[in-house]
């Protein structure tokens, strides 16, 4: 996870990124999805987290596919 944080003065790398284990820290999620943490906790408790939310030894834990399937870019389309 160091190449991760290193990889970013603000930002995430696409090369970063693409580099998560299969599940990372519901903190790193919530500031990919620019949620506080406060924030991010409650939509888990509550079951509104936008993606897939594990709990791994009492902590948890957002599966990385989800999270990227989500934060990609969505296509416009087009008037037809």
């Amino acid at each position: 996870m160091n190449a991760l944080r290193a990889a970013r003065p603000g930002k995430y790398s696409p090369e970063a990124l693409a580099a998560l284990p299969p599940a990372i820290p519901l903190s790193i999620a919530n500031e990919l999805l620019s949620l506080s943490r406060t924030a991010g906790y409650r939509m888990v408790r509550e079951g509104r987290y936008p993606v897939t939310v594990v709990e791994v030894g009492g902590n948890y834990r957002v599966i990385t596919a989800d999270l990227l399937h989500f934060l990609r870019p969505r296509t416009s389309r087009s008037a037809a």
